[in-house]
């Protein structure tokens, strides 16, 4: 909320849009600032953007913690070897 504070004060307009992302490295960035006339889905059905953003980061989870796992599993091998 603060990055689109911060670009709405910079841009001197009342009424606007601004798009944020997340980036990889979780640094959050302006995508897009628009009228803010042009907010809304687009013309997506916003039930079937929500399912698609939850579906989304299950997915995400799900492979995070596989990766974690794997992790663990790797170290815990490593450490076995260097303790023979």
């Amino acid at each position: 909320m603060g990055l689109a504070r911060e670009v709405a004060m910079r841009i001197g307009v009342s009424f606007l849009v601004v798009d944020v992302a997340q980036t990889v490295e979780e640094k959050w960035i302006a995508i897009e600032c628009n009228d803010g006339q042009e907010g809304g889905y687009a013309g997506v059905p916003p039930i079937a953007l929500w399912n698609n953003l939850i579906d989304s980061e299950r997915k995400h989870k799900a492979n995070h913690s596989s990766v974690v796992a794997e992790s663990i599993t790797d170290l815990t091998s490593e450490r076995r070897k260097e303790n023979s």
